[in-house]
């Protein structure tokens, strides 16, 4: 039982053997963008990592673990939610292609952001502790080609290739993964 006053934040959880991808973004190339873009940052590109890193963390807010509402928080600033809604949309394309170079049905992976870091995990989402080894296979023997179609992906839609200029972004057809996943 978690006393009134207590700190600790009880989860509910299952253990299960998977496989999982980190990726992680260098701090350079998204502070360069962060920049391009208008946010108030200087410019990352010619830093060292560390340097870099600590510029972002610097305008970033620290963001709370299994945080699921920071787009709509208004305790994260501006830069927070770019850096978040950057990684959200690299993990959602990473999950795409995963599926069509693996061969696992798309909503058998899921995600795990960590916004601090920079980094999001994609992983086999089971609950039955066995994994085929797809992904593990997908990293070994494809990771150029499945993180290069992820790249080039990224660029398309299947709908419209005009609908980041007209929507501001992107729509379902470009990023939609399902609840399972997300």
């Amino acid at each position: 039982k978690v006393e009134d006053g207590d700190w600790r934040t009880p989860i509910y959880t299952t253990r299960s053997k998977t496989e999982a991808a980190i990726v992680q973004l260098d701090p350079r190339e998204v502070g360069h963008w962060l920049s391009e873009s208008g946010y108030p940052i200087e410019d990352t590109k010619e830093m060292s990592l560390s340097e870099a890193r600590a510029t972002i963390y610097a305008e970033m807010e620290p963001v709370e673990p299994y945080s699921t509402d920071i787009e709509e928080n208004d305790d994260y600033n501006g830069v927070t939610r770019a850096v978040h809604r950057l990684l959200h949309t690299i993990s959602h394309l990473l999950m795409q292609r995963a599926s069509v170079h693996s061969g696992i049905d798309e909503t058998s992976f899921a995600e795990y952001l960590f916004t601090d870091a920079l980094a999001t995990t994609i992983y086999s989402n089971n609950t039955q502790n066995y994994t085929a080894g797809g992904l593990f296979t997908l990293i070994d023997r494809s990771l150029d080609d499945w993180l290069l179609s992820t790249l080039n992906q990224g660029e398309r839609c299947m709908y419209d290739s005009t609908c980041a200029e007209i929507r501001g972004g992107s729509c379902h057809a470009c990023l939609h993964i399902s609840e399972i996943g997300c």
